[in-house]
């Protein structure tokens, strides 16, 4: 799990040949619905328990990086029973990790909470945007 499925193509085959994979676009993300709310992580992370259930997974296993890994973690807390191993990658998480003073220098996560600013501020500069910020 992690923002959207794409993030995880080119690892998906390789983990296909002994293990069922499902990798889906969390809220607001890929080719996800923009619902109005919603975005807190624990419903989203009742969203990726569902799609598991609907997907005859009553058991699982998880692996969620950067946005995902803080969903990942309420959904291996609220479906203990479901979840049977828990990788949490490349994420400060909210309390643990020295939280604070991490995301204070994370600006983009502000930013992107503004309800559709960032989407009118980023159209058509999105290859800048992205390049600027993995750069």
């Amino acid at each position: 799990m992690a923002g959207s499925w794409w993030e995880w193509h080119n690892v998906m085959p390789l983990l296909i040949e002994r293990f069922s994979v499902v990798s889906i676009d969390l809220r607001g993300t890929g080719f996800s619905d923009c619902p109005l709310d919603g975005y807190d992580k624990v419903t989203t992370a009742r969203d990726a328990h569902e799609v598991m259930v609907t997907f005859g997974h009553e058991r699982y296993a998880v692996c969620g990086h950067d946005i995902g890994g803080m969903v990942a973690l309420p959904q291996a807390d609220i479906y203990r029973e479901a979840v049977t191993h828990l990788a949490v990658l490349d994420i400060p998480l909210p309390g643990w990790t020295e939280w604070e003073a991490t995301n204070a220098r994370l600006w983009h996560f502000s930013f992107h909470m503004n309800w559709d600013l960032p989407e009118r501020l980023i159209h058509g500069r999105e290859y800048d945007y992205v390049s600027t910020f993995m750069a």
